[in-house]
């Protein structure tokens, strides 16, 4: 299939109908340099059809306490209110990337590429999930259940470089609910390789404000890493 992502993406806001990691959870597919399927991170609901999805959930962590007051106070100024925001910003955007793969998932991954291009921010980071969700399409493959985003911590932060800040991501996710079926509608079982909560590091960059804000630069699983 051909790519359109032939540079950094600065895509527009994805419609959300804010589905069920992130509602979390990516099913089953190729986890990157691994031959083998595994059971990720994208949930859906019982049916395919077009009932409403489960949303995600998170669990404040301690960097947390740092983020901003509510909306309508003044903008942050400091450098640690600004930090505080951006690390917030990112978070946020994890949690809506997980809840649109759910949605494609729920949708037996149609119209993926719409929906899950604008979350990323290199051509380099897209291009290693595109053959996963363009096969799961062709496949059939779609998912029931959604995984839950438990907690996230942020343990590294680049300010702006150009005026791209960068944020590094830990998120602990439970994929323990989520389902995996074939084209068929036969239940894919679980690698019992791979455990059903871990953590997933993420590397996230500004974008400067045009279009998704905050993107993922790269994701690596790390199973060894129980949560």
């Amino acid at each position: 299939m051909s790519n359109s992502f032939s540079a950094p993406l600065r895509v527009g806001a994805v419609a959300l109908g804010l589905v069920a990691l992130v509602a979390v959870g990516l099913v089953v597919a190729y986890g990157p340099g691994e031959g083998r399927w595994i059971q990720g991170a994208l949930g859906a609901s019982p049916t395919r059809s077009a009932s409403p999805e489960p949303s995600p959930s998170v669990t404040p962590t301690a960097a947390d306490t740092e983020e901003p007051s509510p909306a309508g106070s003044p903008s942050p100024s400091t450098a640690a209110q600004i930090k505080a925001k951006n690390i917030a910003d990112a978070k946020a955007s994890l949690v809506e990337y997980y809840a649109i793969q759910a949605k494609v998932a729920n949708n037996g991954y149609q119209k993926w590429e719409r929906d899950l291009g604008p979350f990323w921010g290199t051509q380099r980071a897209w291009q290693a999930m595109t053959s996963v969700y363009e096969q799961s399409r062709q496949d059939g493959i779609y998912t029931e259940g959604a995984a839950a985003v438990i907690s996230m911590q942020a343990r590294g932060y680049t300010p702006a470089k150009a005026g791209f800040e960068e944020v590094i991501v830990d998120a602990c996710v439970d994929f323990s609910t989520v389902k995996t079926f074939d084209g068929e509608g036969n239940l894919i079982p679980r690698d019992a390789s791979v455990p059903s909560r871990y953590v997933l590091t993420y590397k996230m960059r500004n974008q400067g404000g045009k279009g998704r804000e905050w993107a993922l630069i790269s994701e690596a699983r790390n199973q060894e890493r129980a949560c």
